[in-house]
This record gives structure tokens, sequence and C-alpha cells, in this order.
């Protein structure tokens, strides 16, 4: 999570505009504030969810927003709005609503994953999408039209109904794994419906990681036991780990070689990358590999020192690695926002990922994955995924995550409950919101906030928590 002053660029109907920022850093110790958007404080909202259909006018500190149908979704589920605006018509936090949408996705599959994005025709005119080499996907098979609002894991289709860990002792999770803690989490998740976790491992490099040079050493023993038990646990609650091997957090102690070296990234894959998912990727408790949380930071063009070239080959050979590793294995990293995502300026589609890995076939994520806070909207233009369908911000045929987004929900425009119905209505194939432990001082929410809002998911949609 990060949200540092950066020129985002408006839609694509819109001009550029600059974003003011709300924290300066994820690490422990640097408090994050809240939205700094003036309209968000004082915009006043009618009809249904806040922005979901509506119109925005006015500057920044007069905006309002009015939507002008009431949101379908869920039934008998209310959550005051906590928010500064006030909130009359149809719709208060998703209440009184009815019905799920169940959009169906684009590029029938077989396999796990899903995807379809980088198929091959295979001799009986069938298609094997990206993802999705594997015989037992039968049962994962998505009509075409719209981005599946599932991922396939192990042959089931799952909504992700999660909540970020991301850590619990920043970079000692896997040397310092605390096991009570973590059973404590993965219960208390699981008793509330919710079925993953994203969870930050090697983040910066310090600490878990050994270096000789650029060069990452295998790893530690004692990590493999530690990670052995908190799968085990995961797995007897029912719940799927989504690990996050690196963060952009890289560029602190300067280690952006792992992005930038060819030869470091060989060895992060054949060190690292390549033991763990053949270690875990048949595991009942791990979902999906994410290569990095908002590598997006790390790009010159958002002030960091990494050529979008340099960004896409190391994600097109790190991808392949996982790839190569298992071929059932599921792909995703977590781009900050749909700025790099969206079809016109989409830098991690399968064409760019393979070109920048030499062609490599296996160079290709099964599933996108954004993030939001507060700071991503601004006069005249959002990033908010809820006020379009998952199919209109990115229409490939992957899944999308919505991998962060404030527990607390945003004030003045979202409650919690909003985003967690609304990431349901217009089609996103889960959520994770910032974050389960209070260990940290960024405001964003911790657990207690987010609870009844994936507990109401789980009750709407209890099939597709199991992956049944």
């Amino acid at each position: 999570m990060r949200r540092s002053l950066r020129l985002f660029p408006v839609l694509a109907f819109f001009s550029w505009v600059g974003c003011s920022d709300g924290s300066a850093n994820d690490s422990p110790g640097n408090a994050a504030g809240s939205p700094t958007d003036a309209a968000a404080s004082s915009g006043s909202t009618t009809g249904g969810l806040t922005g979901a259909s509506g119109t925005t006018s006015g500057n920044d500190s007069t905006s309002s927003t009015s939507g002008s149908t009431a949101t379908t979704g869920f039934g008998n589920t209310s959550e005051a709005n906590t928010g500064a605006s006030n909130t009359s018509g149809a719709n208060t936090g998703g209440g009184n609503t009815s019905g799920p949408a169940n959009a169906t996705g684009a590029g029938a599959t077989n396999g796990s994953g899903g995807s379809g994005g980088s198929g091959t025709t295979t001799d009986s005119g069938g298609t094997t999408g990206s993802g999705g080499t594997s015989g037992d996907g039968g049962d994962c098979q998505f009509e075409p039209g719209l981005n599946p609002n599932r991922v396939c894991i192990k042959g089931k289709k799952y909504y992700l109904n999660g909540i970020n860990v991301a850590w619990d002792q920043w970079t000692y999770d896997l040397t310092n794994y605390d096991s009570d803690n973590f059973q404590a989490m993965f219960s208390s998740l699981a008793a509330a419906g919710g079925n993953p976790v994203r969870w930050w491992w090697f983040i910066d490099g310090e600490n878990q990681l050994t270096f000789s040079g650029n060069r990452v050493g295998p790893l530690a023993q004692s990590i493999f036991d530690n990670l052995d038990a908190a799968f085990d646990a995961a797995a007897a609650h029912g719940i799927l780990i989504m690990p996050v091997l690196l963060s952009f957090d890289i560029e602190g102690p300067g280690r952006e070689f792992l992005v930038t070296d060819d030869d470091a990234i060989d060895a992060f894959v054949t060190n690292v990358v390549t033991p763990l998912v053949e270690r875990y990727n048949d595991h009942p408790g791990l979902g999906l590999w994410e290569i990095m949380n908002e590598g997006d930071w790390l790009l010159s063009d958002e002030g960091g020192s990494v050529s979008i070239a340099d960004y896409q080959r190391f994600h097109g050979k790190v991808a392949a690695g996982i790839h190569a590793a298992d071929a059932d294995a599921l792909v995703t990293t977590g781009s900050a926002s749909f700025k790099y995502l969206e079809p016109s300026n989409n830098i991690l589609s399968d064409d760019a990922l393979q070109a920048a890995a030499d062609g490599d076939p296996l160079a290709y994520l099964d599933v996108y994955q954004i993030h939001y806070y507060g700071w991503m909207h601004g006069d005249g233009w959002s990033y908010e995924p809820w006020i379009r369908t998952s199919t209109e911000w990115q229409d490939d045929g992957k899944p999308i995550l919505i991998g962060e987004f404030p527990c607390i929900g945003e004030q003045g425009r979202w409650t919690t409950m909003q985003m967690h119905v609304e990431s349901v209505n217009q089609g996103y194939a889960g959520t994770f919101c910032w974050a389960y432990f209070d260990n940290r001082a960024d405001s964003e929410g911790t657990w207690d906030d987010a609870r009844s809002a994936v507990q109401a998911i789980a009750e709407q949609i209890p099939e597709a928590i199991t992956g049944e």
C-alpha cells in the first residue's frame, strides 16, 4: 500500500492531473493519513450507492455525487454510512438490494487458471488458456462475454472474499513465525465466511533473503518449516494463502537490481521462486502467487528508477518461472491502480510480457489485480473500481481482484459494506481489504471494521466461498 505524490493520467476521456498523497511508506511506524480529497469529505450522495452510477460535478471542495438508480446485489444487509456525506435513496451501505450480479467471464478455458489470455489452439480445436494447462478444469469453464467473476483454483470456482495480513512482523514473518497469531487470524476469517489472505513475504529483501552481491541465495530450511506450519493451519480452516513475493519497498535498501538485473532475476527465480512453487503449489492452503506489491511505484514515470521495459521483463521472467515450476500455478501482481492496466495502456498484457521475456509463452499473468485508496479520484476523473464493471475497465478476459482498499471504507464516498457489495456487483473476482492486524498507523481499518461485510458476502454467495 502506498499513496504518494504521483501524476496519474485521467481516464481516456479526460486530461492529465496531479494527485495528492495520503501516506509516505508502507513500513511500520510511518503513519498514513486519511483520504485527502476535499470532495470526499464534503460531497453529498443521493440515489444508489455512492458514485456507482452517478455523475460528479463541481470543484474539489464542493463536489457532489448523485446515483441515478438503486444498486442491485444483496438483500437484507445494511450498514450506516460512516462518512461525512448525507445519503438518501434506495441504498445505504448495500441494504435493500437483491440478487448478486453473477457476471460470467470471457474466454472459456481448460485448467485451473481460466483467463484464456494467451491460449493456444490444440489439434482438436479446443483452446487452452493461460493458466489452463491441466486436465481438471472442466468445472472451471466460463461462458464467453465478460471477465470471469471467479478465480479457478484447483478446479473450483472461487470468489476470493478475503483480507490483507499483510504482515505480522514486517520482514520477520517467515523467520519468526507466530503460529498463535496466524491460527487466530485463519480461524476468525473462516468463521466469518472469508476464504483467502494476502500475505507479504520478502517485501524489501531484508532478513528473510540472503545475498551474495546482487544474487539471492537459497532459502533457509527454517523458512520452509514455518511455511509448512502456516499452510497446514490455513488449509485446516479452509483458507487460501496468496503470497506476495516482493514489494516496491525494495527501493528503500537499493535492491531495484532484483527487477533490472537479468542475473539477479534468474537467481531469484532459481533459488527462491521455483522451490516455493514446487513445494506449495499443490497444497490445499495455496491460492495464487503474487509477484510484487505495487511495483508501479518503481517506474521512472512514477519517480522511480526502473524502466517499463525492465519492469515487463522482470514480470515476464518471474511469471514464466512460476508456470514452469508448476503448470497449474496461477500468477498475479499487485498493480497500484488501473493506470497501467487500461486497454490502451496495459503494460502487463500477455503480448507485452512474452515479448519482454524473449518470447517465452509461459510469461503471462492469469489474474489481474488493482488497489484503491481515497486519493485515486479527483476533479472529473477516478480510478475507483466500482464506478465501472471489471470488463469496462479491462476486457481481455482475465479475472480482476481488488487487492487493497480501506477496511474502514472511505469517508463520504463508500462504506466498507458498499465496497464489498459493489465488488461482486461489478464482476470482480475477489477483494482483500487493508488490513487484518492492528499493527500499523495508516488509519485504513482492521478486521473489526471488515468482518460484517465479509460475512455478508459469504452469506449471499456461499457456493463461491467454498468453490462449489
